[in-house]
């Protein structure tokens, strides 16, 4: 399969309440968005927000790395297309991602293929820290459905722990927390999660609904 065509936008997209992160709050999220076209006309997307402040990757550097490497490929085989971008990924991690994701979705890899239905977990990132926003944010996140908080860490040791046992105990003062969301077993869990900007992955806490309110008692 061959790369017809690659066009890069970016957008700007207003949200509806800040994001906030230990290195900074948004605002607004400024993604690339990357559409790849063969030459029968089938279409892949793909996308990346280089988040100023995470890593060395800027948007500035983000959006040449996508331009250089789009003019690059465009023509050759998606293979060796798939090839160049990766060689050179070390430059711009999230931009290299959103072009390699849009000739993935273009090859339609297996991975993109749903031909069943499929239940996924989701994750809310939480952004409150003063006692009376973390329990109307906990209420507000629980009325939508989310049962996974991720929380970041890494300004105050002190601090992000009177915050994250903060939102324990809000958890853990709601009694309708043990009420299983539609389609969710009678046991469903509560997981919270907590991240600092050096860790992998996040530290989580699995709670049944008979265990959060002991849980935030005793942390």
């Amino acid at each position: 399969m061959k790369l017809q065509e690659l066009t890069l936008r970016t957008v700007r997209l207003p949200l509806i309440r800040p994001y906030v992160l230990s290195y900074r709050t948004f605002t607004e999220f400024e993604p690339i968005i990357v559409e790849a076209r063969d030459a029968d006309g089938r279409i892949g997307w793909g996308e990346g927000h280089i988040s100023p402040g995470s890593s060395h990757e800027t948007r500035e550097g983000g959006w040449a790395f996508c331009r250089e490497h789009a003019a690059a490929v465009v023509g050759m085989d998606t293979t060796a297309a798939k090839a160049m971008i990766t060689a050179n990924m070390g430059a711009s991690k999230v931009a290299a991602t959103g072009l390699l994701t849009a000739i993935e979705m273009l090859e339609d890899h297996p991975l993109l293929r749903v031909d069943r239905e499929v239940r996924l977990p989701l994750l809310t990132p939480f952004n409150s820290s003063v006692a009376q926003d973390i329990a109307e944010e906990v209420e507000r996140r629980l009325e939508d459905g989310f049962r996974t908080f991720k929380i970041k860490v890494g300004k105050n040791a002190d601090d992000d722990g009177r915050r994250v046992k903060s939102i324990q105990q809000a958890i853990g003062a709601i009694p309708r927390i043990g009420t299983p969301m539609p389609g969710s077993p009678p046991s469903h869990p509560f997981r919270l999660c907590w991240m600092s900007r050096s860790a992998r992955s996040p530290t989580c806490s699995v709670l049944a609904a008979s265990e959060i309110s002991d849980f935030a008692n005793s942390s």
